[in-house]
């Protein structure tokens, strides 16, 4: 919300060789603070690498990080040619960029928080809605550009939408993945693969001589195509992988803490971890699931009532 506008501001007085300069700076102090105040940690046992590969056998982990990086390749796409769209299409003065940027941003932390709660609640749902919007805010930007007051309402727009999405993508590949560390990096392995490809396309299409708006219809394109994707059924009608919307806390009261087991809620009194011998109950907070699980263990025979 900050960084890249000041950025734009530095690369616009100073060349754009400074902004990078001033990235690498604040990296560096980054680095610094991390190594002098983050207390080291021991690292435990060690990574069966064999084991966490077995993950990549799946191809509904390969179908959702492939989806990933073409939903950022079509948001990163465009980013990256914001400001001649901003300046030789839209109209705009260079120096009203920093000031879009920022608009931008505001957008970005919004749809983030947005995304992320209703990601908690329903992340399929979560998943396509967001691109199916985001479909719609694109084509809308691209139609836009020629008008100033649509072309800053659909930015910001495009901010919350692209940012918006990120969420359930991430629920979604981490999901997939399971306890596996290698398949959970593999989802930023195509965040960035995604990062480059969508400027790579834009420069194309200006390089061909389609203008600065082809990017815009280039993730427009990748963004459609990505919008229709089903989950698999199976043929009962049930999806075959998994879902957080089981998890969601039984009480009426969502104030009140639950322990929940798959087909099973209790309570989270006394009596109820009495009555749970061993079990490994989630953790459910509000309806969103908290980590990591907690370990009941007492004497009695399991009870509680089926939901």
């Amino acid at each position: 919300m900050i960084g890249l506008p000041a950025a734009t501001l530095v690369a616009q007085h100073l060349g754009w060789r400074a902004s990078f300069w001033m990235v690498s700076i604040f990296g560096l102090l980054s680095l610094i603070g991390v190594a002098t105040l983050v207390p080291a940690q021991r690292t435990g046992a060690g990574f069966d690498v064999r084991g966490g590969l077995r993950v990549f056998r799946s191809g509904r982990l390969w179908a959702t990080l492939a989806a990933n990086a073409l939903a950022l390749a079509a948001f990163l796409g465009i980013f990256s040619y914001i400001s001649p769209l901003l300046t030789d299409v839209a109209g705009f003065s260079p120096a009203a960029v920093p000031f879009l940027q920022f608009l931008y941003g505001f957008g970005c932390i919004a749809g983030i928080a947005v995304g992320g709660k209703f990601a908690d609640r329903r992340p399929h749902a979560s998943l396509y809605l967001s691109l199916v919007v985001s479909v719609v805010v694109l084509a809308g930007f691209a139609l836009a550009l020629h008008s100033q007051v649509a072309t800053v309402i659909l930015f910001l727009a495009f901010g919350f939408v692209a940012f918006g999405a990120n969420p359930a993508m991430t629920s979604r590949a981490m999901t997939l993945a399971g306890d596996s560390p290698l398949g959970a990096s593999a989802n930023t392995s195509a965040f960035n693969i995604g990062i480059a490809i969508g400027p790579w396309l834009g420069g194309l299409a200006i390089d061909a001589g389609y203008g600065f708006v082809a990017p815009v219809w280039i993730g427009v394109a990748l963004a459609r195509g990505e919008s229709d994707r089903r989950p698999v059924r199976r043929p009962g009608g049930t999806s075959p992988e998994p879902d957080f919307d089981h998890l969601r806390c039984p009480c009426p009261d969502e104030r009140r803490k639950c322990s929940m087991k798959v087909g099973i809620a209790l309570p989270a009194t006394a009596d109820a971890v009495g009555n749970s011998k061993n079990a490994v109950d989630l953790l459910i907070d509000r309806g969103t699931l908290v980590l990591p699980a907690v370990r009941h263990r007492a004497s009695g025979s399991p009870s509680g009532s089926t939901s």
